[in-house]
């Protein structure tokens, strides 16, 4: 690369020193193209100007470094297999754009680091180079600010689209990031109504175990009932009450100020996109927020920019100047609900399965965010996940064990053994479709002695491998017998097998003899 160094030793050899471009090219190691190239920029300059005559132009232009157009130069660690990556996540760019997830694109940095993970060897500055197609964001101007220790937080909600079971769907992440330590903590809720709102901040606060003084929003119709004037604001009773409970101020941006929370309008996006851009498909919402929680506990030990610790280490320096939390703070809507004939309570057009016993009864629900809890006399009688669908049936097929006995027929098709857990269809569809009866009667026994479900699944490896026929008197035998003996290491196991055989026989053939009561009543007959 040539310097201004350089060029000056060319220039002052040819002119100063007579030295004719070759030999200045032998000496100097630099091509003859290159320096004829520079002593005949020198001679045009000096014709322009006149050897007598000097400008600060003319002399800018004459003292100038040595520049060079690299924009048509060949990136060389680019390969076709590094192209044929990117441009996959273009695609999945665009394809995320159409479904409404433009937020949760990959970034230039996103994908530099994508190619590191797979083991390529590439800048980010070559990356920049390849993408300068893409338009660069517009950048805004910030005042800094200098806060205290556990002085304010901020909050605001962003929008995810996430498969959930297989289906997309629209959900909302409440993120918290500090002032001080730009400490960030993230939950990912079905909407942003009041309950879904409270239960974010009952969940941050719990997580960090204090209350910082001061949570600066934006103008939420959660917080905000209404302006007064042109700055005043009449706050919503709600949320006056959970600020009262946790005893911390507010403060609320100006309209369209959103520059005014500055750590947390960046952290939505950063969260969001580290979080979901690679990986946006889940089982349920459990799933969701564990896998977020595993991204910020990364993302917060990461060194900040500029300083030597992370956010992890600088929240630790907050912890101490918080206010202790008290116990968590409950919101629910409470009201009660009449049981209908299907033993269910409708709440927001579905319906939740209580125990058989209260059909027709009226009980007392509180519906939390997450959540439904049914009350009978103070007494928690079911307990539910909050669906936010409509017109959905959400049925436990435990509430209706004393039916089902009477009405086994109805097993097969019920909506109950859709919705139980996949082990327990299993069972039924395995050994009991013939028989619902003992189906039911082996969840009545599951319930009532708290048999764990990998007793039930030997119990029924057992009698498979003994060949014969599967029954709920006889899972009830083998269940009982392997909780009350004691392994002897002694005792091979096909005789312990072959022993059990005969016991199931034995009780089989008792029940043919007929006993006293039934010689008495005359009960027995040929």
């Amino acid at each position: 690369m040539i310097t201004l160094n350089s060029k000056q030793e060319m220039i002052l050899r040819h002119y100063r020193d007579k030295q004719s471009i070759r030999y200045i090219s032998r000496e100097t190691g630099i091509s003859r193209s290159t320096v004829k190239k520079y002593v005949c920029q020198y001679e045009a300059v000096l014709e322009k100007a006149g050897i007598h005559k000097a400008s600060p132009e003319i002399i800018s232009e004459i003292a100038s470094s040595p520049t060079y157009d690299s924009s048509n130069r060949k990136l060389r660690l680019l390969t076709p297999e590094i192209e044929v990556l990117i441009h996959g996540f273009l695609t999945e760019n665009h394809k995320k754009r159409l479904m409404g997830q433009q937020k949760q694109q990959m970034k230039r940095i996103d994908i530099h680091e994508a190619l590191l993970s797979a083991g390529h060897k590439i800048s980010y500055s070559t990356v920049c180079e390849w993408l300068k197609r893409i338009e660069p964001a517009l950048k805004e101007t910030y005042i800094r600010q200098r806060y205290k220790p556990g002085e304010e937080t901020e909050f605001d909600w962003g929008k995810v689209k996430l498969y959930i079971g297989g289906y997309l769907r629209t959900l909302s992440m409440a993120v918290f990031t500090s002032s001080y330590s730009n400490y960030r903590y993230a939950v990912v809720l079905p909407r942003e109504d009041m309950a879904c709102f409270i239960e974010a901040h009952v969940r941050y606060i719990t997580h960090t175990g204090g209350v910082y003084k001061r949570f600066v929003y934006d103008n939420l119709k959660t917080a905000v009932k209404r302006f007064v004037g042109l700055n005043d604001r009449e706050l919503t009773d709600d949320f006056l009450k959970m600020s009262l409970y946790y005893c911390f101020g507010s403060r609320f941006c100006n309209v369209a100020k959103g520059n005014e929370k500055g750590h947390v309008e960046r952290s939505v996006e950063y969260v969001r996109r580290k979080a979901f851009c690679r990986h946006d498909e889940f089982d349920d919402m459990d799933q969701v927020n564990a896998h977020l929680n595993d991204v910020l506990n990364d993302l917060n030990q990461r060194e900040l920019s500029g300083r030597d610790c992370s956010s992890l280490d600088l929240h630790q320096e907050e912890l101490p100047v918080l206010k202790p939390a008290p116990a968590a703070y409950e919101y629910a809507e409470c009201d009660y609900y009449r049981v209908d004939k299907y033993a269910t309570v409708s709440v927001k057009t579905n319906h939740y399965s209580v125990p058989e016993y209260l059909t027709k009864k009226k009980v007392f629900v509180k519906i939390f965010a997450t959540r439904i809890l049914i009350y009978d006399d103070r007494n928690i009688v079911a307990a539910h996940q909050r669906n936010y669908s409509a017109g959905q049936w959400i049925i436990n097929i435990n509430h209706y064990l004393k039916t089902l006995s009477r009405k086994p027929g109805a097993l097969s098709g019920s909506e109950a053994l859709n919705q139980s857990h996949p082990e327990i269809r299993n069972i039924y569809e395995r050994y009991f479709a013939e028989k619902p009866r003992d189906f039911v009667q082996l969840l009545q026994y599951i319930n009532e002695t708290a048999v764990t479900m990998d007793r039930i699944e030997a119990a029924l490896n057992k009698l498979r491998q003994l060949h014969t026929e599967i029954t709920f008197d006889k899972v009830k035998a083998v269940v009982t017998s392997t909780m009350d003996k004691i392994a002897d290491p002694f005792i091979p196991a096909k005789v312990d097998a072959i022993a059990m055989y005969c016991q199931m026989q034995l009780q089989a053939l008792s029940g043919l003899i007929p006993d006293q009561k039934q010689f008495k009543s005359g009960g027995l007959h040929s």
